[in-house]
């Protein structure tokens, strides 16, 4: 990795013009940077030839400018700009690799052939150890497949869908990991969309959307969840790990955060109300310790204070938002009364099995980011699945107990319905069905058996060792701690063997 970076160095000392700055790569303009070429030198050059003698200590200093400088030019990276920027090799794939080039498979999420398909097409045990043995091919509604355990595109003629050439542009979201969409074209004529992300683990996601794919399947053999259009209601798209911290999420089309649609019928000032009144109740640092909120004691607060203390708090800062924010962006995009029944329509069963299904795998971080809303249908789109199988309640410091997130702006869209009356027979039958088959649902989870995920397997053994240490620790407290790391150590070891009971 030294090596490739200090290449990039090469022809640093050459003139540039400010065509040729343009068009330079984001590694490129990272190596090129004054900081960093005073670090590499001091590195030892490309050879890292002084690396070997660098104590901890300076090596860290060092380290932190690189990362300092990464950081920026982070920043910088929002919006839209050329795919030749961030890849020259991706900017120009068409150009570079000709009639001779190796053709790219179009990624696809492995599609768990086998147990999905019992769940698309039959509806007893029996009927399921036979499909096991015999297997069979899934197809998806788009007008393509996966092959058995295959992990790429095909067309409904049996070829596999290859790689044609990449869009000319990328978007930069301007969140944490500053995921990027991406554009393939494809030999079956289509535009296929991703938004490519680093610094996680994609296959927690992947895995849940895989389930999620098992239950829709379920809904579809299930007499209640037909009637209702249930057995599709539950949107999903592709997840595809690149890498142990890198991924290809499907790009849903037509789609905005709920936190943004609200905000966007908000002003500055009311936006900044809102928040100030959810905030002042929480313990805030002290003015000579810089301010803000003093999240240690937040994390004690939450099993200190009473119930009626948080409902106000909760009650002054919905006074600043209109009690039909989502509700009136989402009637602005209907036409007509006809169109505006039918949106609410499909609002409500996605809802409904959105939030079932996330009850059944235990999914928390219910935030209005993570919420995403078809602007045209009015469908419920649940992203990202980093806190599943209940560590949400369980690993955080200020537990998630809520199963699933209806809030006042989701519970108003219903209106003049009675949210309870809309959802909860939608949500009863989902959970009937997935009782119905929680055969298949604990095959699936084998999975998690087989290979289960890594930070999951990293928390039993430091655990342990909390544990260990506590109760050499002695003194009046230490029986608490050890229980609460034998408690935690417990947690880690149930998710590494969970089964569905």
């Amino acid at each position: 990795m030294y090596r490739q970076l200090s290449n990039c160095l090469s022809d640093a000392g050459a003139p540039r013009s400010r065509r040729t700055r343009q068009a330079e790569t984001a590694n490129q303009r990272f190596a090129k940077d004054k900081e960093v070429s005073q670090v590499i030198s001091k590195f030892g050059g490309p050879s890292g030839a002084q690396l070997a003698n660098m104590n901890t200590a300076s090596f860290r200093q060092l380290w932190a400018v690189m990362v300092k400088v990464a950081s920026k030019l982070d920043a910088e990276q929002s919006g839209t700009m050329a795919l030749e920027r961030l890849s020259s090799w991706f900017g120009q794939f068409a150009d570079l690799q000709g009639n001779s080039r190796v053709p790219l498979l179009m990624p696809k999420m492995l599609f768990m052939s086998n147990i999905a398909a019992f769940a698309l097409e039959h509806a007893t045990m029996t009927a399921f150890n036979t499909h096991r043995a015999t297997g069979a091919t899934a197809s998806s509604s788009s007008g393509s497949s996966t092959l058995p355990g295959s992990s790429y595109l095909v067309t409904d003629s049996g070829s596999a869908v290859c790689i044609h050439d990449f869009g000319k542009y990328v978007t930069t979201f301007a969140s944490k990991q500053k995921p990027k969409l991406i554009t393939i074209y494809g030999s079956d004529f289509r535009e296929h969309k991703f938004v490519v992300k680093g610094g996680e683990d994609a296959r927690l996601d992947e895995r849940i959307e895989q389930i999620f794919t098992v239950m829709s399947g379920l809904a579809a053999q299930h007499t209640g969840c037909v009637s209702r259009g249930l057995h599709k209601a539950l949107v999903t798209y592709d997840v595809v790990p690149a890498s142990p911290r890198l991924g290809l999420l499907g790009f849903v089309e037509g789609t905005a955060p709920m936190g943004n649609l609200i905000t966007s019928t908000l002003s500055n000032p009311a936006q900044e109300a809102a928040h100030k009144a959810y905030i002042q109740g929480l313990p805030h640092k002290p003015a000579s310790a810089g301010g803000g909120i003093d999240m240690k004691s937040y994390e004690r607060a939450w099993s200190t204070k009473t119930d009626d203390f948080m409902v106000n708090c909760l009650k002054k800062a919905e006074s600043h938002i209109p009690w039909d924010a989502l509700r009136h962006v989402l009637r602005r995009r209907a036409v007509n009364p006809e169109a505006w029944l039918s949106l609410r329509h499909t609002y409500t069963i996605t809802l409904a099995a959105s939030s079932a299904a996330g009850y059944l795998v235990g999914l928390g971080d219910r935030h209005l980011g993570n919420l995403l809303v078809v602007e045209g249908t009015g469908a419920v789109v649940p992203i990202d699945f980093g806190y599943s199988f209940g560590t949400a309640v369980l690993a955080l410091p200020v537990a998630e107990l809520p199963p699933f997130r209806l809030t006042r702006q989701l519970r108003n869209v219903l209106l003049p319905h009675d949210a309870a009356g809309l959802l909860q027979p939608a949500m009863a039958a989902w959970l009937d069905a997935a009782l119905d088959g929680q055969q298949v649902l604990a095959s699936i989870l084998q999975v998690f058996l087989a290979e289960p995920l890594g930070e999951w397997q990293r928390e039993t053994g430091p655990l342990a060792q909390l544990a260990m240490a506590a109760a050499a620790a002695g003194g009046d407290d230490s029986g608490e701690q050890q229980a609460a790391a034998v408690q935690q150590m417990n947690v880690a070891n149930l998710k590494v063997n969970q089964v569905l009971q």
